[in-house]
């Protein structure tokens, strides 16, 4: 009877795998690409990883922070700021939109700080995600782009700032 029950537990566990694989979500994560303060310019490697993220194709790109180089006193200009997040978009946001891959953003230290003296740049940062919003079923998103929630394939992912 135990020689039974093994192969039937062994059934149904690869029955399980085989279900757990056919409904697989594949998810990158990215953190830190940021360069050093006030940079414009993104390491060549950035782009030989947002190729082969495309080439992977995955359903959905989380960035977990620090995507500019932000924060530190003094603070940059407003001009600073924004000519970083372009450059971010150009060489990450942009690309992978165009790829059809959702990107969803959580601010870092160097983002948006939520520390006093970085008010400016946490309004950049909500001025450059809030139109970026992410393609994805939201749960919640009222405070979208610092706290919010949403659900892909079953998983639920959420953002606290």
């Amino acid at each position: 009877m135990t020689r039974r029950l093994s192969t039937l537990f062994a059934a149904f566990i690869w029955t399980a795998l085989i279900a757990c694989k056919a409904a697989a979500l594949d998810v990158i994560v990215i953190s830190d690409l940021n360069g050093s303060y006030g940079s414009v310019k993104y390491a060549p490697r950035v782009d030989t990883a947002i190729e082969r993220i495309i080439e992977i194709d995955p359903d959905l790109v989380i960035s977990t922070g620090d995507m500019v180089a932000g924060q530190r006193i003094p603070n940059l200009s407003d001009k600073q700021v924004r000519e970083m997040w372009n450059a971010f978009h150009e060489a990450v946001s942009d690309p992978l939109e165009a790829a059809g891959i959702p990107f969803a953003v959580t601010p870092g230290n160097h983002d948006a700080s939520a520390y006093r003296g970085f008010e400016r740049e946490r309004k950049i940062y909500a001025e450059q995600w809030t139109p970026r919003k992410p393609d994805v079923d939201f749960l919640i998103s009222d405070d979208y782009p610092f706290f919010y929630a949403f659900e892909m394939q079953g998983v639920t992912f959420a953002s606290l700032d």
